[in-house]
């Protein structure tokens, strides 16, 4: 296989032409599969917990596993991949601003949910929080809460008494990321009507991978993860068994990451 690689096939047969431990991590946003739940079995296959050993076999000691989710769907999943041998390290609530269709007999769905996991986590497993701080929502008052507390201490010492100290001052890089992250479910230019926003994308890659990492995605769609990793210099096998949206991921990347070389889509072999 060459290092960036595009494959039309199910990945469930995929996986099985790959070696063990050769995938750095694994980040992928498998199909839901809610429909399954409302008796419509037809509507989308459940097939993410039978790909998990196939994953758990191909990624290395220590590589970080990561797939959205929705209720109910989500947390039978993230079971599953406990049950495959992964330890789940965070469940990432992304906030979508915008609900989905809304339904008269439940609440209305603003959120879903991302695994954040390692198969058998080490000393070297890859979590570089530091590369994905965010800008203060309010740095204004940040700054203002700094300086009362420094006007405080000052107080409390003139006066002879101890003074705790102040306040560490904001970091110059942004507040240490969260469990919560403010998302957007519509943009302009979405190719898929299940896309994530590239750049939670992003943000992920740059969290679990570092640069010349080789990085799965057993479900592609429209390649926005294989994207995110050409341009943030990461290496990449994603697959789709539809060939459509394997057609416009090589597009997408053509357009969007030219100055890279990949595989054209190949069909997997039987």
């Amino acid at each position: 296989m060459t290092p960036d690689t595009l494959l039309v096939g199910d990945c469930r047969e995929v996986l099985k032409q790959f070696p063990d431990g050769c995938f750095d991590a694994c980040i992928t946003d498998p199909p839901y599969g809610i429909g399954a739940y409302k008796g419509d079995s037809k509507k989308v296959a459940l097939i993410f917990p039978e790909v998990l050993p196939e994953i758990h076999r191909v990624l290395r000691p220590g590589g970080a596993l990561a797939f959205f989710g929705r209720w109910p769907t989500f947390y039978r999943w993230a079971i599953a991949a406990a049950d495959c041998g992964f330890v789940q390290r965070d469940e990432v609530m992304r906030d979508l601003r915008h609900p989905f269709k809304p339904s008269p007999e439940a609440l209305s769905k603003t959120h879903d949910s991302l695994f954040l996991g390692y198969l058998a986590p080490r000393s070297d497993s890859t979590f570089n929080a530091e590369n994905v701080r965010q800008a203060y929502q309010n740095p204004a008052a940040e700054a203002r809460s700094s300086g009362r507390e420094r006007r405080r201490s000052k107080a409390l010492r003139a006066r002879g008494w101890a003074a705790e100290g102040p306040r560490r001052a904001p970091h110059p890089n942004g507040a240490w990321p969260s469990d919560v992250w403010r998302s957007c479910r519509t943009w302009q230019g979405k190719e898929h009507p299940a896309e994530k926003w590239p750049a939670d994308i992003a943000r992920l890659v740059k969290l679990l991978t570092n640069e010349g990492d080789l990085v799965l995605d057993p479900f592609c769609g429209a390649g926005t993860i294989p994207l995110a990793c050409a341009n943030l210099g990461r290496r990449f096998t994603a697959m789709d068994i539809d060939p459509h949206w394997v057609e416009v991921s090589e597009n997408r990347l053509r357009e969007e990451a030219g100055k890279r070389t990949f595989a054209l889509p190949l069909e997997a072999q039987p």
